[in-house]
């Protein structure tokens, strides 16, 4: 099933040639010294191209294509930074009018890719495609909303034990990430938690948060995750966010109330994209939520990265993006 088609996915669009901002510390880049020069090949010379190594040059090149009014970027790297990225763009170009966006899967995950349908090829090769096919590129777009917590836009949002995890999954270095570690990881907090063990105890420890959704106060009560989302999968072909398969003006908000044992007997069911039984969590569609955590400042991720602002967050439906799939 084609998941961006119920996101107002359609084809034979005239679009400009993109304007393409590779991470540098992007994982893919780290393992492949061939993706940059193989990029600057299929471009030659016919687009501008920037590198960026960190956020400050990040703002100056979305400062740039901003008041150019550049109309197509193409972005390299993983989730977090077509997060960053897109989170860039949306300070400097006016609000509400981001421009279209391609993904070149130049990450370890590419989860919001992958989710959305983008054409599962190369960096090189998706680039190649928008480059290569002139004013008759004939190409699927799908039009998403995002995620705004802050000055930060994304399409995924998680807390508790999510953020151990990803804490986890981080530790040995971003240049050993991927499916691979990702899938170990999985297998020993299963595991784990199938057998009680104390190993993991503090990562899948409830945390004691007070949500807020369009106003409704949800119940008091610990939970062992709040995820939001603006797209159906999660990682690893989970997808918690099963009401995001169809258009929607809202993200779909879950609080998880279950014993990482319960959970863990879930994960069939959240992989199939079919919700959780047994009330084991509160799901709704929703366009605002505020979240106040009684354990002092709480770490958040946003598409991958790791965040920690304070004690209370705001989460609301942000602008909506143009997305290229490919062919």
């Amino acid at each position: 099933m084609n998941l961006a088609s119920n996101r107002h996915a359609s084809s034979s669009h005239e679009i400009p040639l993109p304007a393409t901002v590779v991470n540098a510390n992007a994982g893919r880049m780290l393992r492949d010294p061939g993706l940059l020069p193989g990029i600057e090949q299929c471009l030659d010379g016919r687009a501008e191209l920037h590198l960026t190594r960190d956020l400050e040059e990040l703002d100056r090149v979305a400062r740039s294509l901003a008041e150019r009014q550049v109309g197509h970027v193409a972005i390299c790297g993983g989730d977090g930074s077509a997060a960053a990225t897109l989170g860039a763009l949306w300070r400097f170009y006016p609000r509400g009018q981001l421009p279209l966006i391609s993904l070149l899967r130049g990450g370890t995950m590419n989860t919001v890719a992958r989710s959305l349908a983008v054409a599962r090829r190369s960096p090189q090769g998706l680039l190649q495609d928008l480059v290569q096919r002139g004013k008759r590129r004939s190409l699927r777009l799908c039009t998403v909303h995002t995620l705004r917590i802050g000055e930060r836009l994304g399409f995924l949002f998680g807390t508790g034990f999510m953020v151990g995890f990803l804490e986890q999954y981080y530790s040995a270095g971003r240049e050993k990430t991927g499916p691979g570690r990702a899938l170990q990881l999985m297998a020993q907090v299963s595991v784990d938690s199938l057998r009680g063990g104390d190993s993991l105890r503090e990562m899948m420890r409830p945390r004691d948060v007070e949500l807020t959704l369009d106003g409704r106060r949800w119940p008091e009560q610990p939970y062992l995750a709040l995820t939001a989302g603006t797209v159906r999968e999660m990682g690893l072909g989970f997808s918690p966010f099963h009401r995001m398969a169809k258009a929607s003006d809202g993200f779909q908000m879950l609080g998880i109330d279950a014993t990482p044992r319960q959970l863990v007997r879930q994960l069939p069911r959240i992989w199939a994209g079919q919700p959780m039984r047994g009330g084991l969590a509160c799901d709704l569609i929703g366009r605002q939520a505020t979240l106040r955590s009684a354990d002092g400042p709480m770490p958040y991720f946003i598409d991958g990265d790791l965040f920690c602002d304070g004690s209370t967050l705001q989460i609301e439906l942000g602008p909506r993006v143009r997305i290229v799939l490919g062919r």
